[in-house]
């Protein structure tokens, strides 16, 4: 168990990262502040805990698979949004 998947509400973007990117423990449904690229912070919320592929698989059955039939969740995290 050594990463997070994480959903960014406020752009709708989901991403898979590791552990050591969160200060400090936390657990499923918390929301946390994320580091990103440029020294800008995101808060997002918890949603899997566990290896990498447990992550992406529980993405392309929460996310991926869920958005057909309503709003596209990207998968690129909230850096490559505008603000």
């Amino acid at each position: 168990m050594n990463h997070y998947l994480v959903y960014f509400k406020y752009c709708k973007t989901y991403d898979i990262i590791p552990k050591d990117r969160i200060a400090g423990p936390a657990t499923v449904g918390e929301t946390v502040v994320v580091p990103y690229s440029g020294g800008k912070k995101y808060k997002a919320i918890i949603k899997h805990s566990g290896s990498k592929g447990e992550c992406e698989k529980r993405a392309e059955d929460s996310f991926v698979t869920a958005s057909v039939s309503s709003t596209a969740i990207l998968h690129s995290g909230p850096s490559s949004l505008p603000p």
